[in-house]
């Protein structure tokens, strides 16, 4: 009888400190309200509660200001939100917005999005936080993942999941180092198309050196003709697709 006494207070303290562990890992959860994949930067804009519902905005824009179009990227959406006590939020429904967000007029490099989730987060409750996983396909890199050099020697260049390091121009030539990040990068052998974009034409070189290395691929570019600053070039993957981000979302909620 004392063993089992004993055994039944061991199983009881036990349970009672995980479910402490539990409670105190979800409310703390760090908080993810911005998340930046140059060119592009998603951002936690508000929260407010409607009738029987609430709504939750975003913006999403091109940090380096250049135009953003509806179709350039494609949004997915969960079905179901989870606070920090895992209660479930459904996400009734999802609105796009290239003008204005929460009355906010939206520059032509700005979307907006508002979520409506069902039921309402109830205000009396402090320190909530919402869980949101979106994942993002950017459309826009579909032909290709364009940088502009506008210096003969570049140190570093970001576009997406690829980076452009060491980057020298001289007459006719290009070369530089290519670190694509790309989820499957390992699993698969990559292969590229590179060209210049000029008048809106693809010019594609004469000559063309790859060498892959430890974690990145020296690129040589030898082009026709001299190339003139500023100019722009595209850097297409042609053996996979592109990819799709994972922007895991943490933010607090604050309804009043």
């Amino acid at each position: 009888m004392k063993q089992f006494l004993i055994l039944s207070l061991l199983l009881v303290l036990t349970t009672t400190g995980c479910t402490t562990e539990r409670l105190n890992n979800t409310t703390s959860l760090p908080e993810i309200t911005s998340i930046e994949k140059m060119p592009v930067k998603m951002a936690f804009h508000s929260s407010q509660n409607k009738d029987n519902f609430t709504e939750i905005a975003f913006k999403l824009e091109h940090v380096d200001d250049s135009a953003i179009n509806s179709e350039d990227y494609q949004l997915q959406w969960p079905k179901y939100i989870l606070d920090n006590e895992e209660i479930a939020y459904k996400v009734e429904d999802v609105k796009m917005s290239e003008n204005s967000l929460d009355d906010e007029p939206l520059n032509d490099h700005e979307l907006g999005f508002t979520l409506r989730l069902s039921p309402a987060v109830m205000k009396e409750r402090d320190k909530v936080m919402l869980q949101i996983p979106v994942y993002v396909i950017p459309r826009l890199f579909e032909e290709g993942y364009p940088f502009n050099v506008r210096e003969p020697h570049v140190d570093r260049i970001v576009t997406g999941d690829l980076v452009i390091e060491d980057l020298k121009l001289e007459d006719r030539v290009i070369e530089f180092n290519l670190i694509d990040k790309h989820p499957d990068h390992q699993e698969q052998d990559l292969s590229y198309l590179f060209s210049r974009v000029q008048d809106n034409e693809s010019i594609y070189p004469l000559f063309s050196t790859i060498e892959s290395g430890s974690g990145s691929s020296y690129v040589k570019l030898e082009f026709a003709q001299s190339i003139s600053l500023p100019a722009r070039f595209s850097v297409e993957r042609t053996t996979i697709e592109i990819p799709e981000w994972r922007f895991p979302f943490s933010i607090p909620v604050n309804l009043e």
